[in-house]
């Protein structure tokens, strides 16, 4: 008898076994799941080991500094632990057919991978069964929010959400109404991908969360809304994405905009082989780039020409005494802005020619003094020997700094030292702007750490706010209670 019990154990296990082997053998691709409609499409992947361990440290410090917001988010912390991938797929939709939450197109995808067969079995924690599928549990969309930093305003008005899900080919999917969990999954069984989006998911390369948006569909729905212009004449992909940097601890944010048109051109600097003013750039200062300032500008006050009617070139030709042209063309293509403080402004702007602007100083009457030209009691300007106009005596620096292929715009904010009381340690910022001609790209890079003494200071400002509501609701109070007696 004996005998036969272990039998029918090694049978049930091996049959657990080959059940668990075959759900994730009959598992689908994920990118299956990229119907042919879709236009927006994010792919998250939790399961990198570096990724993973990032996730830790930030729950350590939550758990630590934040606890009451840990707490709150322990039940979608708990739900993510059997989650491996995620794919956002939305459909493409006219805004003004969506009356409610209900109404919008949107697929989320979970990936267990080999814990599938495992998240099985625990459905019935985080779910409710209702027909042939499941929804989430209140406590659950709540801990979503929280996690989330969704606000009490956003609570109220997303209180009625329902999340739906099914299992399906190996994956969890999820909906905000069942008649469109039916629908995806019914798109999902005809097998028409969006074969221009795999396309360009197989480009993105190893990105810890990104989103592409099929800029070329949303545009052309709605190219007779917009008024005729040559900014922007075609838009193509949109992708925003987020990477995690290992040996720098750092994590860039970047949102890129590909397309045609003379916004893409006019911010490019593609063209700018030499950067004189590169290895000038310092923290907290602003520095811009162009392959022409001159063509820059020009561009912009004809456009204003052709649409308000004022012709400002023909302003500058009265200070000029010649052709504004001229002057524009004396511009070079690189500057820097210093801002101490909103009254305390100083700059360096590169110049192909100081001709130009020597002749408006004099037409304006401005004679040098000590090498400079006073223009106001606070403003003041000088041509260094390399030629450069100098704006309120901006001084020329040294630095080993080397900026990425076509960049427009950069900036370094260290906030230690725009808040040297907060003692940041950690709290340098990057914001960069890239254009090739055929895109434009914005990038936000930060340590680790920075982002920790980010919450650290949030935080401090919190309690400064709570304390000081406190204060004044007792000073009221007194001052209140001696009026009575009075």
């Amino acid at each position: 008898m004996k005998k036969v019990w272990i039998s029918v154990a090694i049978i049930m296990f091996l049959g657990v076994m080959g059940y668990g082997i075959f759900l994730n053998v009959s598992k689908a691709d994920i990118m299956d799941f990229v119907i042919k409609d879709s236009d927006v499409v994010g792919i998250s992947k939790s399961n990198d080991k570096d990724i993973l361990e990032l996730n830790e440290r930030i729950k350590d410090y939550m758990k630590t500094k934040m606890p009451k917001e840990y707490e709150k988010a322990k039940g979608s912390m708990e739900l993510e632990k059997y989650i491996k991938q995620t794919l956002v797929v939305h459909e493409f939709q006219k805004i003004e057919d969506i009356k409610s939450a209900k109404d919008i197109q949107l697929a989320i995808i979970l990936d267990s991978g080999e814990l599938y067969s495992v998240a099985l079995t625990q459905l019935d924690k985080f779910f409710d069964k209702d027909g042939n599928s499941y929804i989430l549990k209140d406590e659950y969309i709540e801990s979503l929010f929280q996690q989330n930093n969704v606000t009490e305003i956003y609570k109220k008005e997303l209180k009625n959400i329902k999340i739906y899900m099914r299992p399906y080919k190996g994956y969890f999917v999820l909906t905000l109404s069942k008649d469109y969990l039916d629908k995806y999954i019914n798109l999902v069984k005809k097998g028409e991908t969006n074969k221009r989006m795999l396309d360009k998911i197989k480009t993105e390369g190893n990105k810890y969360v990104y989103y592409i948006v099929d800029a070329n569909k949303i545009y052309n729905s709605y190219k007779k809304y917009i008024p005729e212009n040559n900014y922007i004449t075609d838009l193509d992909f949109a992708t925003i994405y987020s990477k995690y940097i290992k040996a720098k601890d750092s994590i860039v944010f970047s949102m890129k905009l590909n397309g045609k048109g003379d916004i893409f051109k006019l911010l490019s600097t593609n063209k700018l082989n030499n950067r004189n003013l590169e290895t000038s750039i310092s923290d907290n200062e602003l520095y811009l780039a162009n392959n022409s300032f001159s063509n820059l500008i020009k561009y912009i006050l004809n456009d204003i020409k052709k649409y308000k009617g004022t012709d400002y070139l023909s302003v500058l030709d009265l200070f000029t005494g010649g052709k504004g042209e001229n002057l524009l063309d004396s511009v070079g293509n690189e500057m820097i802005l210093k801002a101490d403080t909103e009254k305390n402004i100083s700059a360096v702007l590169d110049l192909n020619s100081k001709d130009g602007l020597e002749r408006v100083f004099k037409n304006l009457g401005l004679l040098p003094q000590n090498g400079k030209y006073i223009i106001s009691n606070k403003m003041n300007v000088k041509f260094d020997k390399a030629g450069k106009l100098i704006l309120n005596d901006y001084k020329i620096k040294n630095n080993s700094i080397k900026l990425e292929n076509n960049t427009f715009l950069y900036s370094n904010i260290d906030l230690s030292k725009l808040m040297p009381q907060f003692k940041m340690k950690n709290s340098s910022y990057k914001i960069a702007g890239i254009s090739d001609g055929n895109s434009i790209e914005l990038k936000f890079s930060f340590n680790v750490k920075a982002f920790f003494d980010i919450l650290d200071l949030a935080s401090t400002l919190e309690n400064n706010n709570k304390s000081n509501m406190i204060d004044s609701k007792k000073i009221n109070k007194e001052e209140a209670n001696a009026s009575e007696k009075k």
